[in-house]
């Protein structure tokens, strides 16, 4: 708080890392959902979410939380690519409008969602072991269940 030009530069710096794994999920994207599928390349992206919370819930530091923010924006953005596939895959034509806006309505309200959940939760420094492991866990807990639910019957969109 005392040095908020210092703060603002990391934060910049967080979303540029965040912008670099966006980028790196647009090349490997490919790659991992046709190693492993759209779907369990969905749950893969979660699974290193949830890793990459429960190191940071463990240990922090300026160049931990820059490669965190990488595989963060990678998993998130690695995920959602598939997820848009599917979506423009699966669902009929007369519908698929309505199911992206509703999607992408959900998906931004989830950002707000924990943004106004971190300002309840997290303390000014912005580092809470409790709160990244939860966070971890929720990512774990979606891997498994996404997993699970297409266990059988996975989905695979060229």
């Amino acid at each position: 708080p005392a040095d908020v030009s210092s703060g603002f530069t990391l934060l910049a710096l967080v979303f540029a890392a965040l912008g670099l794994g966006f980028a790196v999920a647009a090349v490997i994207t490919p790659l991992g959902s046709t190693r492993w599928g759209t779907s369990g390349w969905v749950w893969r992206c979660f699974v290193a979410a949830a890793l990459t919370e429960y190191v940071v819930a463990v240990t922090i530091s300026v160049p931990l939380l820059l490669v965190a923010a990488v595989v963060l924006g990678a998993a998130a953005q690695g995920s959602k690519i598939c997820v848009d596939a599917i979506v423009q895959a699966c669902v009929d034509d007369d519908y698929r409008g309505r199911v992206f806006s509703f999607y992408d309505v959900v998906f931004n309200l989830a950002f707000v969602i924990a943004a106004a959940t971190a300002a309840l939760l997290v303390p000014t420094d912005g580092y809470s072991r409790p709160v990244y492991a939860l966070i971890g866990s929720l990512y774990l807990l979606a891997a498994v269940g996404y997993a699970r639910a297409v266990r059988g019957h996975p989905v695979q969109v060229h």
